[in-house]
C-alpha cells in the first residue's frame, strides 16, 4: 500500500540549516509519490515522517534524534533523483 499524507522532507547539511528556505517539504499523494523541486545544489538527507507537525524538522533538537534515519542524497544542478522513503512514525519507529 502506498504511504499517503507522509511528510517527504529534504533537510540540508548542518551548515545550511539556519536558513528555513534551504529545507523542502511536501506530503505524499494518493500514490505515495512526492516531488521536491527547487533544491539548491548540496548535501541533503531525505526523510519520510508521519505524525509530526509541519516545520518540526527545523528544530535542531528534533533533528539530532532523527539524523541517522535520513537517506543521504547529493544534489547537483538540474539533477533528478528518486528516493524511496522509509516512513518514520512519530514515536521514532520506521517502516518501508
Amino acid at each position: 500500500m502506498p504511504a499517503t499524507g507522509v511528510w517527504a522532507v529534504a533537510v540540508p547539511d548542518e551548515a545550511k540549516r539556519n536558513n528555513s528556505n534551504s529545507f523542502a517539504a511536501q506530503t505524499t499523494d494518493q500514490y505515495g509519490k512526492y516531488d521536491l523541486r527547487g533544491l539548491a545544489p548540496g548535501s541533503y538527507k531525505i526523510f519520510g515522517w508521519t505524525g509530526v507537525e509541519q516545520g518540526q524538522w527545523e528544530d535542531p533538537d528534533f533533528l539530532k534524534v532523527q539524523e541517522a534515519k535520513g537517506e543521504p542524497v547529493e544534489v547537483r544542478d538540474e539533477d533528478r533523483k528518486t528516493v524511496n522513503l522509509k516512513v518514520i512514525e512519530k514515536n521514532g519507529e520506521g517502516r518501508p
